[in-house]
């Protein structure tokens, strides 16, 4: 563990209303117990002098979930897998304030206390990393520490979360939550990553994210952010187009929100199959289907 990592970095962190933790060496942990109940009332001038003594040596993180302004948090966007680092930077920007371990990235991020955004895990589509939404409950460990895999310094991507005024940080609430799990959850990634033949499953996508009620900013971040590198394909030029062709053809979140009625002919929800597509009944040929959503679509 870098000696003084605590030492030097937690007062930068206090100064500005961050609850700054001692981490174990090696660890995600923190050094301290009840831990959870700094996240509201940072720690009194005694106690952070008795933390700097004993835990000079530790590595820091921070408590999610502390107010940094009238009405909102700070939280965090933890993508567990490379892949999505670039759609998620396409979203907030290149300089967004975020740091890497040992692979993705984690995003600082701030979200409304009334959207009462709770940490838990997104699950990606099959042979992808999932992400992790860190909010209230959930602390994060931030460079310099030690990565207890690595053995190599946490980084920063973008600008130092001390030095970031919280004003800067992306905005996040639960719609553009739902967004990014319609998103890492399609069956159409994996195609999309491979950058072949991507034109019917980029249309297909963005239908999806169309109808999770996506800007057009975040889905060009997405399709684009999931090509590979060096990407050269007809879909890039295409996008823009699909996207308007989608939005003419009323796939907006609000046609979704009236109650599904299957009437004499359509298929009538039964649930899901092990690979996650919806299971129905076709009431014209009385058979039981498996279907994709695009394919619902």
């Amino acid at each position: 563990m870098n000696k003084g990592v605590f030492a030097t970095k937690a007062q930068k962190y206090w100064a500005i209303g961050l609850s700054a933790l001692p981490e174990k060496p090696g660890e995600k942990k923190p050094a301290i117990a009840n831990w959870t109940s700094y996240q509201a009332n940072p720690p009194s001038k005694d106690r952070r002098a008795e933390w700097l003594s004993r835990y000079s040596n530790c590595g820091i993180g921070i408590n999610l979930g502390t107010q940094v302004a009238d009405g909102e948090q700070i939280a965090a966007i933890d993508a567990d897998d490379d892949i999505w680092v670039r759609p998620l930077r396409g979203v907030f920007g290149e300089e967004a304030c975020a740091k890497r371990g040992k692979k993705g990235a984690t995003f600082f991020v701030r979200v409304p206390k009334s959207e009462k955004v709770k940490s838990t895990v997104l699950k990606a589509v099959e042979g992808f990393g999932a992400i992790d939404i860190l909010s209230g409950g959930k602390q994060t460990v931030l460079p310099p520490s030690i990565h207890p895999n690595t053995g190599q310094p946490y980084k920063w991507l973008g600008q130092p979360l001390h030095k970031t005024k919280f004003e800067d940080l992306p905005q996040v609430d639960k719609r553009f939550l739902g967004v990014l799990a319609t998103a890492i959850k399609s069956e159409h990634v994996p195609c999309l990553v491979s950058g072949k033949e991507t034109h019917s499953a980029a249309l297909s996508f963005t239908a999806q994210l169309v109808a999770a009620d996506a800007t057009d900013s975040e889905i060009k971040a997405f399709v684009l952010g999931l090509f590979p590198d060096g990407y050269a394909g007809d879909t890039h030029k295409e996008l823009p187009g699909m996207i308007a062709s989608v939005r003419e053809k009323g796939f907006e979140n609000s046609a979704f929100n009236v109650p599904y009625d299957p009437g004499g002919t359509g298929p009538i929800p039964l649930g899901f199959d092990k690979n996650g597509n919806f299971v129905v009944r076709d009431q014209e040929r009385d058979l039981i289907l498996s279907a994709t959503s695009s394919q619902l679509l």
